[in-house]
């Protein structure tokens, strides 16, 4: 009897908790139900239901404003990969110049040499033939007084004196001919190293601003780097903040996709094990699961349908019972903390059916010794029952 009236005390206790919590829940009601009509307010569902759905569109305006900051992000994140790509081109093109600058500047430049050669053979043969000039003069007037001296002498014999005398005069004139000659030729030669030496200066001065703009375009592409790694951790900030947007849920329901892909793998990685051992294992198990599935109710379906209804339920009911308490009228418009109350409130029974056996249990494991050492080891009563029996 003992025994049975136990076993009825522990099916009666689950029962007893939830009609005292249903008991606590009502009265809670009432005395809020009692503290509205005192003060004149009553509780309108619609405008819950008007509450939700400015809540609703309020996340709903900032889930859409996050994802306009990310798209604008994005975009501006393509231009500015647009822009570093044209600068790299610019800056590809410019070294290309730079590199066709020098290589005239170097042809510039050898030609300058070149040219600076001619000039220095030119001045060398000018004074040789200023030399060759200088000596035709000293022949000449060597001639002449030969000549005067020899004038009275004989005609025949100052006549030939004459004669190589003007020959000297000639080749005299023939070469200041060539030396004037010779002079406008290093003139020229002058004039072509001064033109090559501007061109040379030029070119240096194109090399110079090729250089300059190239670092303008170094810089602007550096800034264009630091612009897009500031963009990358903008987007990153925005992606972190829309999933922490979620909530509460969003979080539960991520966790709980998370669980049940793992559960899936597993499942099949143990079932792909059993049908190689034995063969046409998971076809079997497959066909049970689709017959079972077919036959069976869509219980998460129905879960889910009453999680809500109870959600819809609760949720304004804690949100007028926490605006009323001072210390927790902060924490009434806070998504987040009503949807934890909600779920701890439907935990709470289940959590109790769980904890009701696993105490029964462990009292029942906790009594086992003590019910033992009062028998003997065949089963039959010690000498203290024999005495009292006695």
């Amino acid at each position: 009897m003992a025994h049975t009236a136990r076993q009825y005390l522990h099916l009666a206790l689950p029962l007893l908790l939830v009609c005292a919590s249903w008991t606590f829940l009502s009265v809670i009601a009432q005395e809020t139900a009692a503290q509205e009509t005192a003060t004149g307010e009553t509780y309108d569902v619609y405008k819950e239901v008007e509450k939700l759905n400015r809540w609703k569109a309020y996340l709903q305006g900032e889930a859409d404003k996050w994802k306009a900051e990310a798209e604008k992000a994005q975009a501006a994140w393509t231009a500015e990969q647009q822009r570093a790509a044209e600068l790299g081109a610019q800056l590809e093109q410019t070294k290309k110049a730079l590199m066709d600058a020098e290589a005239r500047a170097a042809v510039m430049e050898s030609r300058f040499a070149e040219a600076d050669k001619r000039a220095i053979a030119a001045e060398t043969r000018a004074n040789i033939a200023e030399h060759n000039v200088a000596a035709a003069e000293t022949r000449a007037t060597a001639a002449e007084a030969k000549a005067s001296a020899a004038e009275f002498a004989s005609a025949p014999k100052f006549e030939q004196l004459k004669k190589e005398a003007e020959a000297a005069q000639a080749r005299a004139v023939a070469a200041e001919a060539n030396l004037a000659s010779m002079r406008a030729e290093l003139e020229q030669l002058r004039r072509d190293a001064a033109e090559a030496k501007a061109k040379a200066t030029a070119h240096a001065s194109a090399a110079d601003a090729s250089s300059g703009e190239a670092e303008l375009l170094r810089r602007q592409l550096a800034s264009a780097v630091s612009e897009r790694e500031a963009l990358e951790s903008r987007v990153a900030e925005l992606a972190v903040a829309t999933k922490k947007s979620g909530g509460l849920r969003g979080h539960a329901l991520a966790i709980y996709d998370i669980l049940v892909d793992e559960a899936a793998r597993h499942s099949n990685t143990a079932l792909t094990y059993a049908n190689e051992k034995l063969p046409g294992l998971k076809a079997k198990v497959a066909e049970v699961h689709a017959t079972v599935s077919s036959q069976l109710p869509d219980v998460s379906g129905h879960v889910g349908q009453f999680v809500g209804r109870v959600d819809g339920e609760l949720r304004p009911w804690l949100r007028q019972t926490l605006g009323s308490v001072p210390a927790l009228k902060r924490y009434s418009e806070d998504p987040v903390v009503l949807q934890g109350t909600v779920y701890g409130i439907l935990a709470a029974p289940l959590l109790v059916l769980v904890l009701v056996p696993l105490l029964t249990c462990c009292c029942r494991m906790a009594r086992r010794p003590q019910s033992s050492a009062v028998r003997g080891v065949d089963g039959k009563p010690g000498r203290r029952g024999k005495k009292k029996q006695g």
